[in-house]
């Protein structure tokens, strides 16, 4: 019996989310315009239907260094490329002029389907064809193209009918997460990709709290269990 408070331990713990693969980024507050540096393609894997890369992408910011982090890219359109960048945080109230495409409610989309590249194997088994609907359904929501060829064409279709995952979409939670796009003058041209990234926050999401929630649900039960249970001198 005396046992049964560190196997409850143990279920709480397990209960708690894993570490994410996205590597976030970790610096200095972000300022309005910033250099980033496009580093290379990291992890990302070729498309067998486009030749182009899919997945995250890494780069840093230049004025200061700073660690690498994670890219995920929002247009198909365009050449990843280091350039000046207009940074706007993902959020109801911000000002999207300097967006590519101005609307909170499409990032917050596309932030939702990014997210999703780090929990691939729930989409299925082969990492490739993931990650290629992944991107397809991004590219096809944002550039207003038809993207993808077989079996990434099933993944993409589920992410963008399938209403569990517009729900999760709708009310996807963007603390974080900022729009990276090609600078407004003087800070250069608008011929590069536009990106969006995830900096480091100290707010769980709301699994954390329903996950912390049931585990402490279980840690009274058993408690409770164990309150109720006859002890050995009374057996």
């Amino acid at each position: 019996m005396r046992r049964t408070p560190l196997v409850v331990a143990g279920l709480t713990l397990a209960l708690l989310p894993s570490a994410t693969a996205a590597q976030l980024y970790d610096g200095p507050p972000l300022d309005a315009q910033e250099y980033l540096q496009f580093v290379g393609a990291g992890d990302a894997v070729v498309a067998t239907w486009g030749g182009v890369y899919l997945g995250p992408y890494e780069g840093s910011f230049l004025t200061p260094t700073t660690p690498t982090f994670s890219l995920y890219c929002v247009d198909y359109t365009h050449h990843a490329t280091s350039q000046w960048v207009d940074v706007t945080q993902l959020s109801g109230g911000a000002d999207f002029g300097s967006t590519r495409l101005g609307s909170f409610e499409t990032y917050r989309h596309t932030a939702y389907l990014s997210s999703l590249f780090d929990s691939w194997q729930t989409l299925g088994d082969d990492k490739r064809t993931v990650w290629s609907g992944i991107h397809a359904a991004i590219w096809s929501l944002t550039n207003d193209q038809d993207l993808g060829s077989g079996e990434t064409l099933a993944v993409r279709d589920l992410l963008l009918t399938d209403p569990l995952h517009l729900a999760g979409a709708a009310s996807f939670e963007t603390d974080g997460w900022y729009v990276i796009s090609p600078g407004t003058e003087p800070y250069g041209g608008r011929d590069g990709q536009e990106f969006l990234i995830r900096a480091q926050s100290t707010v769980p999401e709301p699994s954390t709290y329903l996950l912390m929630g049931t585990g402490l649900l279980l840690l009274a039960a058993f408690s409770q269990k164990r309150r109720l249970a006859p002890s050995v001198d009374e057996a």
